[in-house]
């Protein structure tokens, strides 16, 4: 199930939510690299993914405009991979229950500050991403060449940032 929508309480504010729930679950997958997944839940697919932000655009007295927006993101959590193959040798119940252990929730809130100058197609931003520094894995592999080790790739940390944009 799935809502998304957005409202205008007051002129110069936007509020928007989208709200997905899924329940991917392998109802048959006897031949994955890892062995029967059947009656799991499918690795990086949280069930709830939660997203609200806010815009803020406020006309100033010279015709320019200042805007500021927010998100927060939200997704529960999941398991990253369904199981690691360098682990089969160990059985396939082994490989699977390597991978159980890596899991990921995300909570990340960006925001930006614009100032839209009229009539010149120039904007300035200041922006910051993920500024609750959640930090968690993307994706997790076995490694090479290291038999039973595991490697993987982590989120962008918090991040600070300026802009600037010229609309022709």
């Amino acid at each position: 199930m799935e809502f998304e929508g957005t409202a205008n309480p007051a002129d110069p504010l936007t509020l928007g939510l989208g709200v997905t729930w899924l329940d991917a679950t392998y109802q048959e997958f006897l031949l994955s690299s890892v062995g029967d997944l059947s009656g799991r839940s499918v690795a990086g697919v949280p069930n709830w993914t939660v997203v609200v932000s806010g815009q803020w655009a406020q006309p100033l007295s010279n015709g320019d405009e200042l805007v500021l927006r927010s998100t927060f993101l939200h997704e529960s959590e999941t398991n990253i991979v369904e199981g690691l193959p360098g682990f089969i040798s160990r059985g396939e119940g082994a490989a699977i229950a390597a991978a159980d252990q890596f899991t990921r929730e995300a909570n990340e809130l960006s925001a930006s500050v614009t100032y839209v100058m009229a009539g010149t197609g120039v904007e300035l931003s200041v922006w910051g991403r993920n500024l609750l520094n959640n930090r968690h894995l993307l994706s997790v592999f076995d490694s090479v060449a290291q038999p039973f080790a595991v490697s993987g790739y982590t989120n962008q940390p918090r991040t600070y940032g300026v802009g600037a944009r010229y609309r022709f």
